[in-house]
């Protein structure tokens, strides 16, 4: 699905794929595809605004909000608006509520819960996975940890293609994912190994 930035034609052809956003006030995309990293296998993430049946297909991601949700302290703090007031392209609406986001305890807390949740998963299933669903899991594991350490500094996450790309440019990054990996008590000393082994082969 390729990025339209017309809004007549971005709504024909999300209905297209099942979904009416037509009654929506604001529309706003977001993920690879506005941060214009995507290939032609990624999906179309679209937050909108007001009251509206959510939709998750291999292309199309969409995500309702209303505009008193977009006013709370949970919403302002999430990962999600995080990541949206950064890399989000606004296509019909307004962004007043970008300025207002924050990275939150809560944010982290949850972030933090997710990589140890695919910790204490990797360390009961690794050794049973295929080559190419190991690689894959590693992958997703480490990406947790990366968005984890951002979230901590504060930072708002960026795609996952982007992910991968600073994993490949930032020294500094991999040391502090290998350096946390370790830290993780749900791990027994020889999952770390191989954990380490496959960041260092750059998974």
């Amino acid at each position: 699905m390729k990025l339209l930035l017309d809004p007549s034609r971005l709504f024909d052809d999300v209905r297209s794929s099942g979904c009416d956003i037509s009654m929506a006030t604001g529309v706003i995309v977001f993920g690879s595809r506005a941060a214009g990293c995507h290939n032609d296998h990624s999906d179309l993430d679209l937050l909108c605004i007001g009251s509206g049946r959510e939709h998750r297909s291999r292309f199309l991601d969409v995500v309702w909000r209303s505009p008193a949700e977009l006013e709370k302290s949970e919403w302002l703090g999430s990962e999600l608006a995080g990541h949206i007031s950064k890399y989000g392209r606004v296509i019909t609406g307004g962004s007043e509520w970008f300025d207002a986001t924050v990275v939150s305890a809560t944010a982290i807390a949850r972030k933090e819960r997710a990589v140890r949740l695919r910790a204490r998963a990797l360390q009961c299933f690794v050794s049973q996975l295929s080559p190419l669903r190991r690689d894959a899991a590693i992958t997703r594991f480490r990406r947790d940890i990366q968005r984890y350490l951002m979230l901590q500094a504060g930072d708002s996450i960026p795609p996952s293609s982007l992910l991968d790309c600073s994993w490949e440019s930032d020294r500094a990054m991999r040391e502090e994912v290998v350096c946390y990996t370790e830290s993780l008590t749900a791990l027994s000393a020889s999952t770390i190994r191989q954990l380490v082994a496959a960041f260092v082969h750059g998974r």
